[in-house]
């Protein structure tokens, strides 16, 4: 039986204190329009983050699912309607 999907009281703040981690830069560097790749990234960092969002948020995402989401608000975007899903 699938968990619930455990959602932070905001998403947005998790996320971005990762990609602050993995990417080495300031979170006022990450926008809605953030590009993982465009601020640094690769395909290493993006195994990463998905070990990190699979732990964190109680589900799984496909890697396709992140590199095909690699904008920041997308990825947020992603996790939210996971969780609905879930509901």
């Amino acid at each position: 039986m699938d968990q619930p999907v455990r959602v932070p009281a905001s998403i947005e703040v998790c996320l971005r204190e990762k990609w602050t981690e993995l990417l080495d830069v300031h979170a006022e560097e990450i926008v809605t329009a953030s590009n993982f790749f465009g601020l640094g990234g690769n395909s290493m960092l993006m195994l990463s983050l998905h070990v990190f969002m699979s732990q964190a948020f109680g589900t799984s995402f496909s890697l396709a699912e992140l590199f095909g989401n690699a904008e920041f608000g997308a990825m947020v975007q992603l996790v939210k309607d996971r969780a609905a899903d879930k509901r």
